[in-house]
């Protein structure tokens, strides 16, 4: 029931943003901008999503394969030359910040806006562009439905304004080892200290 329950509520999202994509594009995003609410209920796991992922070594994952693992997940573009790098920049800062027991136990996950020109080769231009370990972390595509499935439960805003270039939230999420969202940050300006702490609690106590 609660499988069912949540893609309820996704297709209300979807339908929601789908929309919001009739209205003028949003301003371009900045570190502080409001995030969306995220299209879950209070303890439910998204990986309940049946989301098909092709990440930059081209395997085939889901969601459910991050099952036992905390994790920091974001969505992005590799194109992009603006908001993303940040992200990923300040994705690496978050990790800085652990000790290497911690850091080996988390896993990272960027799945892209843009799976038409998003192939694994293109993400793993951007991986090697900005240093990534695509060891521990996920660069992925998914089917444009799937995108958006995703990007409601997470609460990202996103719209192509021009072909290949995307308006959208930056918004990073703490999943816990169950896959149950435990924090957020739009944050791209400093480490939030109230975020920094849920993540060494949650890799602590998962």
């Amino acid at each position: 029931m609660r499988a069912a329950h949540l893609l309820a509520v996704i297709a209300c999202a979807v339908a929601v943003d789908l929309a919001l994509a009739a209205d003028p594009p949003p301003a371009p995003p900045h570190a502080h901008e409001t995030m969306a609410p995220a299209q879950t209920i209070a303890g439910e796991s998204i990986y309940q999503l049946d989301l098909q992922l092709t990440t930059a070594d081209g395997r085939q994952r889901t969601l459910a394969h991050l099952q036992g693992r905390p994790v920091l997940i974001t969505m992005f573009y590799s194109s992009c030359d603006s908001i993303c790098p940040l992200l990923a920049f300040n994705l690496q800062r978050m990790e800085k910040t652990l000790t290497p027991a911690e850091r080996a136990r988390l896993q990272v996950v960027m799945v892209s806006f843009d799976p038409r020109r998003d192939t694994p080769a293109a993400l793993m231009r951007f991986a090697e562009l900005h240093r990534i370990d695509t060891g521990r972390w996920w660069l992925a595509r998914a089917s444009e439905d799937e995108v958006r499935e995703l990007a409601a439960v997470l609460g990202i805003r996103y719209r192509e304004t021009q072909p290949g270039t995307f308006s959208h939230s930056a918004v990073v999420t703490l999943l816990d080892a169950g896959g149950v969202i435990v924090e957020r940050t739009a944050n791209l300006q400093s480490l939030e200290p109230g975020f920094q702490q849920a993540l060494r609690r949650t890799l602590t106590h998962p």
